[in-house]
């Protein structure tokens, strides 16, 4: 503390609300266009909620940054980079999709965005974000569920005994000797294809209706 005031920002909480910033101004055209096609009312539920709390992350931000002098990023705005009356897009299921990526990807990104805050409000800021990324997703989750649409992870065989790694070309199975994958690397591989398969969805979608000029 200094004459009475507050410590000034860190190299870390400035890069991290600068990220937050800008990923979730991003998520709030995303979100108010789907808000505008999606069809399933229990689904539009959910896509609300993500983006009332993807815009208060951004007004928080704006106001914690303009205390400091700090330049507020541009980032991205609905009447800039978004045509909220495009035609219908995606289907209702990936949008669900989208909104368990949204919120696992939450989970993960403000969890060491918290672990990097020392002031209190950017820790109370970064704590706040991980509630929302966690309802967020529990939300997303249990309507997959419902609808019997949740991808679960691949079943494996129950180990009935603990196993030691016997040779030190272990890594070099998928070229060498074949072996079984691991827990963790199917765990790694069908994290990635989830998230691959979602994004090429996405893209194709904003390749259908990127304006020339844009390229």
């Amino acid at each position: 503390m200094q004459d009475g005031k507050h410590d000034n920002l860190t190299s870390a909480e400035i890069s991290q609300l600068w990220g937050t910033y800008m990923g979730d101004s991003s998520q709030v055209c995303i979100l108010s266009y789907f808000l505008n096609v999606v069809e399933d009312n229990e689904i539009k539920t959910i896509i609300e909620d993500a983006c009332n709390s993807a815009q208060l992350h951004v007004l928080k931000i704006k106001d914690m940054f303009s205390e400091e002098g700090q330049a507020i990023p541009h980032g991205f705005k609905i009447a800039e980079d978004v045509d909220t009356s495009a035609p219908r897009l995606y289907s209702d299921s990936l949008m669900l999709e989208y909104l368990h990526q949204f919120g696992r990807i939450g989970l993960r990104t403000h969890s060491v965005n918290l672990s990097l805050a020392t002031r209190t409000d950017c820790t109370e800021f970064f704590k706040q974000c991980l509630t929302d990324a966690d309802r967020l997703y529990e939300k997303a989750k249990d309507l997959q569920i419902t609808k019997g649409i949740y991808g679960k992870s691949p079943l494996i065989k129950t180990s009935q005994e603990v196993d030691y790694i016997k040779h030190q070309n272990f890594l070099a199975g998928f070229f060498g000797v074949k072996r079984p994958l691991t827990a963790p690397e199917i765990t790694s591989l069908y994290a990635n294809f989830q998230r691959n398969s979602l994004g090429s969805g996405i893209l194709i979608g904003f390749s259908q209706v990127l304006k020339p000029t844009m390229l």
